[in-house]
């Protein structure tokens, strides 16, 4: 297709029960059913290399569950597009996914601005969509086909702002957030929950994307003297920020959220990392629980490195996908209503929608510990 950067083919084979009427119903074809699933990542640009993690989550879901699928009679052919991070190419490469391919659902997108931008689209065509990291909070209000496997910034925030005030026994803080949707719900977050707790935020200030000089907003903040930096942005925006910042000896804690939680951010400020701490949802690659230990043997086993919390969450995002399919909810109406109700142990932990489409799980904090975020403290239950 003239959108698409790449696609990923998985044709299983088989018997299939009857045929399915709905929005968005599956293909029979003689004893099989084809079911076309798309998927929506950032291939290229800032967030390349966590759109790579995610994709290899993907296909480590569709091997796994190829021979279930198989049984059933279903074939799967799963397309994935790029959106480069950019609201209106995720919106254009959705609207072909829909359009052209008929696509039953769709996995992603990555960040927060691309979500928002297709949620319309996707509730207006009764297409299911499940991101494995999209925070915003307004996922609530996306529509009944819009879901999101990771714990909203609102709960972010909160336990960002608490573990400052809280743990490191920070008092005046500043605010550097980036200016699109996922910076300026995050920020407001942080600012109400750490004055709520008694601190003060001195000073909030916005970054547009591609920013890469920060100087003279790191001067001011130097000249203010925070206990805590909130640096909520992305890890090309952030990681600049930490080495400019240290580079005139502001070695003030930096406290970001999950969009800064990536080894890109730590690789493009090396040693500035020092003294930074990033909230992200609760998943332990070491963790003893033998749903995270069988998916990290197969992950590891597949591409010869360890996952993280991304390759993990969105091979989840796939199962979800592929367990209402197994189901036989073979059209995006019957798949929703599935979703809503499924519950299970994945590679993230317990899987379980609230009545708003997003999940209830811990929030951990993460420290930068020989060039690698290193679990910290879990700081906030829900």
């Amino acid at each position: 297709m003239k959108y698409f950067s790449r696609f990923l083919i998985w044709a299983l084979a088989l018997s299939v029960l009857g045929a399915f009427l709905s929005p968005r119903p599956a293909v029979a074809e003689g004893k099989e059913t084809r079911v076309v699933l798309g998927a929506v990542l950032p291939l290229s640009g800032e967030n390349a290399s966590q759109g790579t993690d995610a994709e290899r989550g993907i296909q480590l879901a569709l091997k796994t569950y190829s021979s279930a699928l198989a049984q059933k009679g279903l074939k799967v052919k799963m397309v994935l597009v790029d959106d480069r991070s950019d609201p209106e190419q995720g919106e254009k490469v959705a609207r072909a996914l829909i359009e052209e391919e008929q696509v039953q659902a769709i996995v992603g997108p990555f960040t927060s601005p691309v979500f928002l931008a297709m949620s319309p689209l996707v509730q207006k065509n009764k297409v299911v969509l499940m991101s494995g990291s999209a925070t915003t909070p307004k996922i609530r209000k996306a529509g009944d086909y819009a879901f999101t496997l990771v714990t909203p910034d609102d709960r972010q925030g909160r336990a960002l702002a608490r573990f400052a005030y809280e743990i490191l026994r920070a008092r005046q803080g500043v605010i550097l957030y980036l200016d699109n949707d996922y910076g300026r719900e995050f920020q407001k977050v942080v600012h109400r929950e750490f004055i709520n707790l008694g601190g003060s935020i001195d000073w909030v200030h916005g970054i547009a994307k591609g920013t890469t000089d920060f100087s003279a907003a790191l001067e001011k903040v130097k000249g203010l003297d925070p206990h805590a930096v909130f640096f909520l942005t992305y890890p090309a925006e952030g990681g600049l920020l930490l080495k400019q910042a240290r580079d005139i000896g502001l070695e003030t804690p930096f406290l970001g959220g999950d969009g800064v939680y990536s080894q890109d951010l730590i690789d493009i400020a090396g040693e500035a990392a020092r003294n930074t701490f990033a909230s992200a949802m609760n998943w332990r690659l070491k963790s003893p629980k033998p749903p995270v230990r069988e998916f990290v043997k197969r992950f590891t086993t597949q591409y010869g490195v360890q996952p993280n919390l991304y390759s993990a969450s969105y091979y989840d995002a796939t199962t979800i996908i592929l367990q209402s399919l197994l189901a036989g909810k073979l059209d995006s109406e019957s798949m929703r209503h599935h979703i809503e109700q499924s519950q299970f142990q994945g590679a993230t932990g317990e899987i379980r929608f609230e009545s708003g489409h997003a999940v209830k799980k811990p929030i951990d904090i993460f420290k930068v510990e020989d060039y690698t975020f290193d679990y910290f403290q879990t700081i906030m239950t829900y």
